[in-house]
């Protein structure tokens, strides 16, 4: 029931149309809540975030709570195709009047194959996923007129870009 519950809830969350309540947002600051809240959880990551935050990224018009989403589905995942005591680092850096954030890991990786196909709905290489988390991470992302990318190599690790544009 619980399963079923989650599928329905993501599955609604992915469908309805988003509205966004952009304000000048801080995504160093927006990157550390959602760190401190995954450092919370319980069982526990297992795996040590490590933030190479630019200094000279300026807010940049966001819904927060939208991109906390965002970047909780990314270092989560992450850490889930991390191995034990490994390591994330989430990286930020300008890109114009906007900022680049990338997730990296050193886990898995996403074979060649499915790479095309990670943000579609239903897509998932996890015994217990239900494929929602990057579809609704990439609506997001499109809803903030950004895109997602991944670069991956099976056996080496992920990493993950988002791309936010700034102020017009």
């Amino acid at each position: 029931v619980e399963r079923t519950n989650s599928l329905i809830t993501r599955f609604l969350d992915f469908a309805r149309p988003l509205e966004l309540r952009l304000l000048p947002t801080d995504v160093g600051e927006t990157i550390d809540h959602v760190i401190a809240q995954l450092e919370r959880q319980q069982p526990p990551i297992g795996v040590t975030v490590y933030r190479n935050y630019s200094p000279d990224l300026r807010p940049i018009p966001l819904d927060a709570e939208l991109i906390e989403r965002v970047f909780y589905n990314l270092i989560l995942n992450a850490a889930q195709a991390s191995a034990e005591g490994g390591t994330v680092t989430v990286k930020t850096r300008p890109l114009g009047t906007g900022a680049e954030v990338s997730v990296i890991d050193r886990g898995v990786g996403i074979a060649e194959g499915q790479k095309e196909n990670i943000f579609n709905p239903f897509v998932t290489t996890k015994a217990a996923g239900v494929g929602l988390g990057l579809a609704i991470v990439a609506k997001i992302v499109d809803q903030h007129k950004g895109r997602i990318t991944v670069e991956s190599e099976p056996g080496q690790g992920s990493i993950f870009h988002v791309f936010l544009p700034g102020a017009a």
